[in-house]
């Protein structure tokens, strides 16, 4: 933990070094253009941030649908082997009852 306020301490003190180093060398102008390049930057991570959670959230949502549809697959088929098994049943039945009609 004391690791990670290190580094968010370094990285707001080299942003305000930089910031300085602007101004010095560009003036207001300098240091608002820094300031919008900064701006920009964090506007751009939190898109991608944003992003990154919608493509997690579709992921599972897909990954649900999936399992969902492979549910019903094996469903459907388990009642095509059952309707199989009947229609076997009812032409051996057919076939029984004119084997035994034609003796």
């Amino acid at each position: 933990m004391f690791k990670a306020i290190r580094r968010r301490a370094q990285a707001a003190q080299a942003r305000v070094q930089s910031a300085l180093q602007a101004f010095l060398l560009g003036g207001p102008v300098g240091l608002y253009i820094v300031i919008r390049q900064a701006r920009l930057e964090r506007r751009i991570r939190d898109l991608s941030t944003q992003m990154d959670m919608e493509r997690d959230l579709h992921r599972r949502h897909i990954a649900g649908m999936r399992h969902l549809q492979n549910d019903l697959i094996g469903r459907q088929q388990a009642l095509n082997i059952t309707a199989i098994q009947f229609w076997n049943f009812c032409d051996r039945k057919a076939a029984e009852a004119r084997q035994g009609g034609a003796s």
